[in-house]
């Protein structure tokens, strides 16, 4: 299948209003030429989706869908939560498919759930990170993109489970997240996550 075909199946022929996530879209503002690339391509995504009438949030569209994901650290604000997927054989930060969802922060703090037994206590509701990224295929699963909005949470540093999607899940110190992964992506949430960091510091300071 060619990647800029989109598959119709059954059920994900539906009216899904994506009018939230295309607004707060394009109200966010990317930290670089990378991700204002994803930015761009997920906008596209999400209008071909309405023109056709396709969910872009259920995994049945073939050509690719909307993924949640959040980054999540503890009250310390030392440390992060993450899992080595099994699948994909990498760390990553907690996430997943929205199942047809098309409110994403509600799926990205079910994901975290689902995948760490971690309940998030404090979260944004706004857009932390946005990338674009392909998928490779798997048996019957062609190759595709997850269009992933990811969003930054806070949660107690609690014992976690790992689900049988993961083959670890662990609390990692963000100095440490590095010897992990050298993910671009994740590297560009690490400057993230400790700009965010400086600047509620720089905050409780101040007052």
């Amino acid at each position: 299948m060619k990647d800029n075909m989109i598959k119709h199946t059954p059920h994900n022929i539906a009216k899904v209003d994506s009018g939230a996530l295309v607004d707060a879209l394009h109200l966010y503002k990317p930290a670089d030429m990378m991700e204002q690339q994803s930015l761009e391509q997920t906008l596209a995504f999400l209008r071909e989706c309405k023109k056709v009438g396709l969910n872009p949030f259920c995994r049945t569209t073939l050509r690719g869908h909307v993924t949640a994901s959040a980054v999540v650290f503890d009250s310390d604000k030392t440390h992060c939560l993450m899992l080595h997927h099994k699948k994909l054989d990498k760390w990553l930060f907690p996430g997943g498919h929205c199942d047809g969802e098309p409110d994403v922060h509600a799926a990205a703090l079910r994901e975290v759930l689902e995948e760490t037994g971690v309940t998030v206590a404090v979260s944004k509701n706004v857009p932390f990170d946005v990338d674009a990224h392909f998928i490779p295929e798997r048996g019957d699963e062609p190759r595709h993109i997850h269009y992933d909005i990811c969003f930054l949470a806070q949660a107690p540093r609690d014992a976690v489970v790992i689900s049988d999607e993961s083959n670890d899940v662990r609390w990692i110190a963000l100095d440490n997240v590095i010897n992990f992964t050298q993910s671009q992506r994740i590297k560009r949430l690490l400057k993230k996550i400790n700009g965010e960091i400086g600047n509620e510091r720089g905050t409780e300071n101040q007052g």
